[in-house]
């Protein structure tokens, strides 16, 4: 059994309804390694739609590609509700996942449409019966003494102590101890094998210089939280990624010194990772129907940002 995700544009709902990919013939880079008979989990608008198997690649006609025809098709073997590519996927107990891999489907990048997933021995042998809502891990910041109930999967990044608030290892809790978890381990080693490792309140302080407003919000309210609880509890392995993991990430404007959002420019961080627009302009054309639209959410998942680009996206159009 091999699985793969895919990520489908929400420009193009006619892929998910037709259940077809479309980049041209048999060894687009696009497809990546996808086979006949091999298992994808479409994600599109940032859920997992359904779960297909891939059928063929031949030819068909669409509006995706209209210079060329061909396409993989799909069968649909199970649909899903409500479940989010972030915070449901990325914490499913028996996927190894590739950060750096899935951080990438969960942006705008050229060239990429399918990612390879890796199981662990226990996953179920069947794609049928796996159950995100009831199979979900979660993802601790916290010190080593600190009281937490932990369950099977469940990782932690350990922190020294709350002066320096510096990463000592990650690792995930098996049969009632803590193991080193390989796969994150390994990816913050390389991602910071150039800089080095910043404790949490040197990138807190990084993220103020490098204008990077969401990582700084995500910072200050984990060290607000190691400060009065000993943990902190974090929402999707995304959200680890892109805020501690990787370590210093600077973006193009702070390294310009610019730090204006111009109207309809995407922002290209140093991985050339674009922030996709698609969503801002559909929240913009939806007031052309109705003038009140609400955003919600904890401190620091980007209301003012997003606010900030609808209004422009709305400005220009």
């Amino acid at each position: 059994m091999r699985l793969f995700l895919g990520k489908f544009s929400n420009k193009h709902p006619e892929q998910i309804e037709k259940k077809f990919y479309s980049a041209g013939d048999e060894g687009s880079s696009y497809y990546g390694e996808v086979k006949p008979g091999d298992y994808v989990f479409a994600a599109y608008e940032g859920k997992i739609a359904a779960l297909w198997k891939a059928k063929e690649y031949t030819k068909l006609k669409n509006t995706v590609n209209p210079k060329d025809d061909g396409v993989l098709l799909f069968d649909e073997v199970k649909k899903y509700d409500d479940v989010s590519v972030t915070n449901d996927f990325t914490r499913y107990k028996y996927f190894i996942h590739d950060l750096n891999l899935v951080n990438k489907v969960t942006k705008s990048v050229k060239g990429l449409g399918f990612i390879p997933i890796k199981t662990t021995d226990d996953c179920p042998p069947n794609p049928v019966d796996i159950d995100f809502k009831s199979s979900g891990v979660n993802i601790y910041i916290a010190l080593e003494d600190a009281s937490v109930n932990y369950k099977d999967g469940d990782i932690r990044v350990t922190i020294d102590n709350l002066e320096q608030m510096k990463i000592t290892s990650i690792d995930r809790f098996e049969k009632g101890k803590f193991i080193v978890y390989e796969a994150f381990n390994k990816l913050y080693e390389e991602r910071n094998a150039d800089d080095g490792k910043y404790t949490i309140r040197e990138l807190s302080d990084y993220a103020l210089e490098d204008q990077a407003s969401q990582k700084r919000k995500f910072l200050i309210t984990l060290i607000e939280e190691l400060e009065s609880n000993g943990y902190y509890k974090v929402s999707s392995a995304i959200r680890l990624y892109d805020n501690l993991l990787v370590g210093r990430k600077r973006s193009a404007s702070a390294k310009a010194g610019n730090s204006d959002i111009k109207p309809n420019s995407a922002v290209i961080d140093e991985e050339g990772f674009e922030d996709d627009n698609e969503q801002y302009q559909m929240f913009a054309g939806l007031l052309n129907f109705n003038p009140n639209l609400i955003l919600y959410g904890p401190p620091g998942t980007g209301k003012t940002y997003a606010t900030r680009k609808i209004v422009i996206d709305r400005l220009n159009q």
